[in-house]
């Protein structure tokens, strides 16, 4: 059985189980900002200037995601 006097060792989980959720928030965003761009550059064709101005990216993030997708066909 745990036993935790003073409570710290409650509140330090409480604190890294928030961060967890944190960090998975985080990557969700992100992964839903990777699937917007792909899909924009699949379907629509457009150039990564325009496709970081719509999916309000970084052109750096606009460019890597297309490196990725010309990777991912050979």
């Amino acid at each position: 059985m745990f036993v935790d006097p003073d409570g710290q060792g409650i509140f330090l989980l409480e604190k890294a189980k928030s961060q967890g959720v944190l960090q998975g928030i985080e990557k969700g965003v992100e992964k839903g900002k990777q699937d917007a761009v792909e899909n924009l550059i699949t379907e629509l064709s457009l150039t990564d200037d325009t496709i970081a101005r719509i999916a309000e990216v970084s052109l750096e993030f606009a460019k890597k995601v297309r490196k990725d997708l010309d990777n991912s066909k050979k």
